[in-house]
């Protein structure tokens, strides 16, 4: 059941989805990153007006939900801006912040969670169906309660995201 479920969320990579250059669009966003913490996929709705787009999606941390059967969901707001636009071909500037969680110890009831705040670089090409991929680089910071004295802990440290995926306009 569990590679069902795999396969069906890596295989949504594969039906794109994108921009078109009407000044007005809905977006759906399907995807496949690579963070510091895990691998995901996920889903993303943006909005666009003329040169921006903004969004938010949910993903699934693909290792730790699937392989170490713990839920590890993450939520995004996204916000683009394109500065190169040549017929088929956009690049845009992408600033994103995600927030996510997981039970690590199956033993007790510890969470950690995780901030992070990411900006970058992208590229999209196609007409309806546009493939696209970015980079970003920012902070992460994760939280957990420490178990010896029962306070939160907070680690801030240099955090990256890497995405290829596929988007369609409306």
């Amino acid at each position: 059941m569990k590679s069902l479920i795999l396969f069906l969320l890596l295989s949504l990579n594969c039906c794109a989805f994108s921009d078109q250059n009407d000044s007005t669009n809905w977006i759906i966003s399907s995807s496949f990153s690579i963070t510091k913490m895990d691998f995901f996929s996920g889903m993303q709705v943006f909005r666009t007006i003329d040169n921006w787009s903004i969004g938010t999606g949910i993903e699934v941390g693909v290792n730790r939900t699937f392989f170490q059967q713990r839920i590890f969901p993450k939520i995004a707001f996204c916000g683009n801006f394109k500065f190169i636009t040549k017929s088929w071909v956009n690049t845009y500037a992408t600033c994103n912040y995600a927030f996510s969680l997981c039970k690590v110890n199956l033993l007790n009831n510890s969470f950690h969670y995780w901030n992070e705040i990411y900006g970058g670089m992208g590229l999209d090409f196609g007409n309806r169906f546009r493939p696209f991929f970015n980079a970003s680089i920012g902070l992460l910071q994760e939280s957990f309660r420490n178990n010896a004295n029962n306070k939160i802990l907070k680690f801030n440290t240099l955090g990256f995201q890497g995405t290829v995926g596929l988007r369609y306009v409306f």
